[in-house]
């Protein structure tokens, strides 16, 4: 089959629809969406993905460990059904992103859209809104050159994904889940890589109890205070750090992951100003590479801050306590010579003229819990400022992206061959039928 339907001139539709889908991505950056609070943004999205002939499903995620002051946060299944003689292909990205910090330090306001010197800013400008806009543009793309593939065509659009992902754990619940021949999730490069590898990630809260007494008392002013007694073990957990890249080289990890990090992210403590705490607690992540599984980590991290604990007095009669999650996904590995990869290699090449670079990165992603072995991040594009100020995406990358997404789409889905269908009818003893027109309506089946 065609890498391209052979009807449509992909450069001049692409061409001809790129200033409205610049501002579109405009429009889509300009919606106000804190944390947890994405339901204005899902909707608009939805309402697209309908107007350009999709099946769409918004539905709701679980809403993990942060607050939800709207309401369940809400997620996008969307379909393309092909003709049925083709693999399918999931497209995915997220809306979610993280906090925006001190918004007087940004050049240009988080949510404004601002456009300078060809590049778009706001918060998920590159992380991942320009992502979940590329989703839709592909659909429309196809809907105006009345294009159809052969295989299935899905998009999936979560919430959650920054944290705790659960917006993808909501979909895996759904009755109507899909497992694709291949799932690319558009998110987390430059223009010029895609993810073929992350770790597995962990997610962890440390607790330390302290006598909340007095400060006064010499002996619990510092031995039992649990903020000084975290500090400590926040300290010694840099050891620990090069004890697991000492064991994963021992077990032969493969050398293109990058180091093991423990990130603690958060630490608060509930007291009173003239008593030591009566606890403290820290939060954080850590990434975990093969051939180390996840409850493989989890065993050596708590060993090891047992082990820190015999060595102060109060710990010993007072020990921390260690809880895991909401975050839990193991790694992905893809390899260079998957027909997925290839494929897109071949799409990349043809549409920017140089070599796609596959790399490993120490992050992660929650396509992996879909569990389908072809999985890999690609683009948004050119950008940077991902989880810091001033966000942005480069817009000149959004043709040759379309170009990407659509070749790979018709190479892997293949294209609809009316002459194909028939003849695959007949060979199934069936009338032959032309079909006009697309989405085709639904056909009620029986029980």
């Amino acid at each position: 089959m065609n890498a391209t339907p052979p009807d449509m001139d992909l450069n001049s539709t692409i061409q001809e629809s790129i200033g409205h889908y610049q501002d579109f991505l405009r429009k889509l950056l300009q919606i106000p969406t804190e944390r947890m609070r994405e339901q204005e943004a899902v909707q608009f999205l939805a309402k697209a993905f309908k107007g350009s002939g999709c099946e769409v499903e918004v539905f709701q995620g679980k809403g993990i460990g942060e607050p939800i002051p709207d309401g369940a946060p809400i997620n996008i299944f969307a379909r393309r059904k092909g003709s049925g003689e083709g693999k399918s292909l999931l497209l995915g990205a997220h809306l979610d992103t993280i906090p925006t910090g001190d918004a007087s330090r940004w050049s240009h306001a988080p949510w404004s859209g601002d456009v300078v010197d060809g590049r778009i800013y706001a918060r998920g400008a590159h992380d991942d809104r320009s992502g979940a806009a590329l989703l839709w543009m592909v659909a429309d793309l196809l809907e105006k050159s009345k294009s159809r593939t052969a295989g299935d065509l899905n998009f999936l659009v979560t919430t959650e994904e920054e944290y705790s992902a659960g917006g993808m754990k909501a979909f895996l619940e759904r009755a109507d889940r899909i497992c694709p021949d291949a799932y690319l999730m558009v998110d987390g490069n430059s223009s010029g890589e895609c993810i073929l590898g992350h770790p597995g990630a962990l997610s962890f809260e440390i607790e330390i109890r302290g006598p909340y007494r007095t400060a006064q008392e010499p002996a619990t002013v510092h031995e039992g205070n649990a903020i000084e007694l975290m500090a400590a073990l926040i300290t010694d957990f840099r050891s620990f750090e090069a004890q697991i890249q000492k064991k994963l080289r021992e077990l032969g990890a493969d050398a293109r992951w990058p180091n093991a990090i423990i990130a603690m992210s958060d630490i608060t403590s509930n007291g009173w100003i003239s008593n030591v705490p009566e606890s403290c607690t820290v939060k954080g992540f850590c990434n975990v590479f093969p051939p180390l599984t996840l409850e493989q980590y989890k065993a050596y991290f708590e060993f090891f801050a047992k082990g820190i604990s015999s060595r102060h007095a109060w710990l010993k009669s007072c020990p921390p306590t260690i809880s895991w999650g909401p975050l839990e996904v193991p790694a992905l590995v893809v390899s260079n010579g998957s027909p997925f990869y290839q494929a897109l290699t071949r799409a990349h090449l043809a549409s920017y003229g140089t070599e796609l670079r596959g790399r490993f990165i120490g992050g992660w992603g929650d396509p992996r819990l879909l569990n389908c072995p072809e999985t890999i991040f690609y683009g948004p594009g050119g950008g940077g400022g991902d989880h810091t100020y001033d966000e942005y995406f480069e817009l000149k990358d959004l043709d040759p992206m379309l170009r990407v997404l659509t070749r790979l789409i018709f190479e892997w889905c293949g294209c609809h061959s009316e002459e194909n269908s028939s003849a695959k009818r007949r060979a199934e003893g069936a009338p032959s039928k032309r079909r006009s027109g697309y989405p085709p309506k639904p056909t009620a089946k029986a029980d």
